[in-house]
């Protein structure tokens, strides 16, 4: 059985903000292919080397109130960490690596890996990254991930291969590069149990809200359609915290426009808690402010749970996963012009048979938008 480590910021707690579920569907999808996997998680202030229910402490790194200099800390102790892995005598196949930014172990951590010969790939969960990181609106993290990001190109000759997560290219930092998706685990998202009423209307809204989710699009057409009209009851739930202050500027927007009680802020919900607004919501929301960050087109994990979810959502901008499955989405302008709620209303109002539209959503998010299918693609381009 060969082995794969896998290096990300990886929080272990699943009821928390910071874990990210991704990295579960990647660790099950490669265990699923008969990979010996081993991973970096965090936990508090300290980081473990995981295996299957095997956790072994690696080492901690100081908790500081500053967030800059936490999140610092905590990319270097990952890069220590991984260090540490290596030097306890343990080999490799594989090394796949999430893009984070650098720190003073990071070469040292590449080299070690290198040294027992297994072949490296690098995820860019946003490519091309530069749009990212000219878009960030605090200047000291601005400076450090434009230094990160030069040295970490600086030192790419190490990398194997590149796989890139939006535009197309064969190439990043003068390395091979292939293109992939995100994918998903339909194992632990269950199938919707729809449970509501035509004439009242419900829109999910889940996300770490940013600008790039443009919701305010939402709000602003809300506003004219309450003004326009009344005859059909809609309510917005937006859940999830606040990724960039954006959320705050939306509370604004609701208290200004009178919308308190159709704009409900549901706060960070997780796991189970979310089967409430999946069962009640007729339809969701994918990112509506793409282009304001320079891309027209993502595969974005959201999306992919709607899908397994079994529930219809609004999208702008293009998924290349689903631009052929018209039934599935409610496409939108990709520009900053308020939603026409009236549009969404009808489009609702037409679906016949939500059972059936849910569970032909969930048969093409598993036929389609798995990571095995991501990871043969990699493991193929490395040769192994």
């Amino acid at each position: 059985m060969k082995r794969i480590f896998m290096l990300m910021k990886y929080y272990l707690d699943p009821n928390t903000d910071s874990h990210f579920p991704k990295f579960d569907y990647q660790i099950e999808t490669l265990e699923k292919m008969d990979y010996e996997v081993y991973y970096l998680g965090i936990e508090k202030n300290n980081i473990y080397l995981c295996n299957g229910t095997n956790k072994e402490f690696i080492c901690s790194y100081y908790n500081t109130k500053i967030q800059s200099l936490k999140t610092i800390f905590i990319y270097n102790s990952l890069y220590k960490a991984t260090i540490k892995v290596i030097e306890k005598g343990l080999n490799f196949d594989i090394a796949y690596i999430r893009y984070m930014p650098v720190s003073w172990n990071f070469k040292k951590a590449l080299v070690k890996l290198k040294n027992i010969m297994c072949k490296m790939v690098v995820e860019i969960p946003t490519y091309p990254i530069e749009k990212e990181i000219n878009l960030e609106s605090r200047f000291i993290r601005k400076i450090y991930f434009k230094i990160s990001h030069k040295y970490f190109v600086n030192q790419s000759h190490h990398i194997d291969l590149f796989a890139l997560i939006g535009e197309k290219s064969s190439y990043f930092a003068g390395r091979p590069a292939i293109n992939i998706e995100n994918g998903i685990s339909l194992k632990d998202i269950p199938l919707r149990n729809p449970n509501f009423k035509k004439d009242d209307i419900h829109i999910l809204c889940l996300a770490n809200m940013a600008k790039w989710h443009g919701y305010d699009r939402l709000i602003e057409g809300l506003r004219l359609y309450k003004n326009n009209s009344n005859k059909i009851s809609v309510t917005i739930h937006l859940v999830g915290s606040d990724a960039d202050g954006s959320m705050r500027q939306w509370r604004e927007l609701v208290k200004n426009y009178q919308l308190e009680n159709n704009v409900i802020f549901e706060g960070p919900k997780h796991g189970s808690d979310l089967d409430w607004y999946f069962d009640r919501c007729q339809v969701a929301v994918g990112s509506l402010g793409l282009h304001r960050i320079g891309y027209s087109s993502a595969a974005t994990l959201k999306v992919r749970e709607y899908m397994s979810r079994g529930i219809p959502f609004i999208l702008s901008g293009y998924d290349q996963s689903i631009t052929d499955q018209e039934d599935f989405y409610i496409k939108v302008p990709e520009d900053d012009s308020p939603i026409k709620i009236d549009t969404i209303i009808s489009k609702i109002i037409d679906i016949n048979n939500w059972n059936i539209l849910g569970n032909n959503m969930r048969k093409y998010a598993e036929d389609n938008m798995s990571w095995k299918n991501q990871f043969i693609k990699i493991i193929r381009n490395i040769g192994e």
